[in-house]
């Protein structure tokens, strides 16, 4: 069940809270729960190698790829990042700055 988690915000990886109240002003809910795969995805590949203070060999780094032409490497990176989660990946393209991923927990 490792692909159901607690969801952030695509836009900064923050965590996605609307805070609903009850009547008495408590909190009731807020936390949005769901399927993660690709937001564990994303993050793993957004994040720089150490960047991760408990898990320093966690991350890919992917925009460092805008510098560099060898794909074959980020694949390789990619697809070890991702089994090391848990994950299969079933198919990876990278194709300029276009990256084409589809995995999902074993």
């Amino acid at each position: 069940m490792k692909e159901k988690g607690i969801l952030l915000k695509p836009e900064n990886f923050d965590l996605d809270i609307k805070v609903v109240r009850d009547g008495l002003g408590k909190i009731s809910q807020g936390l949005y729960i769901g399927d993660v795969t690709k937001q564990n995805t994303a993050v793993i590949l957004y994040m720089q190698p150490g960047e991760w203070k408990e898990q320093p060999t966690v991350g890919v780094g992917i925009d460092n790829i805008l510098l560099d032409k060898d794909y074959l490497l980020y694949k390789h990176k990619i697809r070890q990042q991702l089994d090391a989660e848990g994950m299969q990946v079933n198919h990876l393209e990278i194709n300029g700055q276009n990256i084409e991923i589809n995995a999902n927990y074993r």
